[in-house]
C-alpha cells in the first residue's frame, strides 16, 4: 500500500508537514486531503486562505489543492 505525504505550503519558502498515511490510491489520498482541508478550514481560515494542500508518494507528485478553492 503506498505511503502519502501531506503537507501545507503558503508560499516557496514556508511548509508546514501534516504527516503521512498509507492509502489505498491516488483517489483516496486526495478525499482524504479534501477532508482534512475542511477540517483546518472550519478553524482559522484566514490564516490559511492562501496555502496550497501537497500531497507526495515518494518522490511522485500527487495533487495540488489551495485550500481557498476546495471543495471540502
Amino acid at each position: 500500500m503506498p505511503v502519502y505525504d501531506f503537507a501545507l505550503r503558503n508560499d516557496a519558502e514556508e511548509s508546514e508537514n501534516l504527516g503521512a498515511m498509507a492509502l489505498a490510491d491516488d483517489d483516496e489520498a486526495i478525499d482524504f486531503g479534501r477532508e482534512t482541508i475542511g477540517l483546518i478550514m472550519k478553524g482559522d481560515a484566514s490564516e490559511y486562505a492562501a496555502a496550497v494542500m501537497e500531497i507526495n508518494e515518494g518522490d511522485r507528485a500527487v495533487a495540488q489543492i489551495p485550500l481557498a478553492q476546495s471543495n471540502a
